[in-house]
């Protein structure tokens, strides 16, 4: 039979699992996703882009930027990881209720994890040089990956196999997952981009041009750690959802 994506039922997946779990998803992404993400944003800051006028000017640019902070970003992107573990083991994982055996569980997830990520990038990137809509797809058809490493680690399928698996799953949904992925993140991106450009705005009417760094850079690690959390509740669902219709 072939399999389906019930955008409805995924999202009300999604926020079940949010609401039954939020107490430890508070707990855990307050301390490994939105602490790394503030401060890589108060104490890095985003590259300096000015002037960048192609993209061999922006490579660049982001070269220069990680060559000066890579002792701050690569320890920060690892807590990141590791939150992101522990966040999609408290979902899917329920043999696993208490915080510590999820963060234990995670701690072991994380070179595997790491590395899925690392080549789940670059199929994306080649998906980039076959043709940009190529990206897209690979997106799509990727998406529950990150869910399988946590909730199929059990049975040893490997790096490639955690893969393979979930390019399996989205057989013939590769574009259905892409536009679900595509459609929260556009939602998420206006709203972080309005409630950043409002604190903003009153940051700098009552401090003068350089604003609040500390307050701002801080909404904004809010924000983007609420929606990376949405995001790996999303991709949970996803796996669930196509997962039962196996078992039916």
């Amino acid at each position: 039979m072939a399999r389906t994506l019930d955008y409805n039922a995924v999202w009300a997946d999604t926020t079940d699992m949010l609401r039954r779990h939020r107490e430890a998803i508070i707990a855990i992404a307050g301390l490994l996703i939105l602490v790394p993400n503030w401060a890589s944003g108060f104490f890095i800051g985003p590259p300096d882009l000015e002037g960048a006028k192609t993209m061999g000017d922006i490579i660049a640019a982001r070269g220069e930027h990680f060559s000066a902070n890579w002792h701050m970003m690569i320890p920060l992107s690892l807590v990141s990881f590791f939150g992101g573990i522990a966040v999609l083991t408290v979902l899917l994982r329920p043999e696993l209720p208490r915080i510590g055996d999820a963060l234990l569980f995670a701690l072991k997830l994380l070179p595997v994890y790491i590395l899925v990520s690392i080549l789940t990038g670059i199929l994306t990137g080649l998906g980039v040089f076959a043709f940009i809509i190529g990206l897209f797809y690979v997106v799509g058809r990727l998406l529950p990956v990150p869910a399988i490493v946590v909730a199929e680690y059990d049975k040893g399928i490997g790096i490639w196999g955690n893969i393979a698996r979930g390019w399996d799953l989205t057989r013939g949904l590769g574009w259905k997952c892409f536009l679900l992925i595509f459609m929260i993140m556009l939602v998420a991106l206006i709203a972080m981009g309005v409630i950043e450009m409002i604190i903003g705005i009153l940051c700098t009417t009552v401090a003068g041009p350089d604003g609040i760094p500390l307050l701002q850079t801080l909404v904004s690690a809010l924000t983007a750690s609420i929606f990376g959390v949405v995001v790996l509740a999303l991709e949970a669902a996803v796996y669930r959802h196509l997962m039962r219709q196996d078992a039916q």
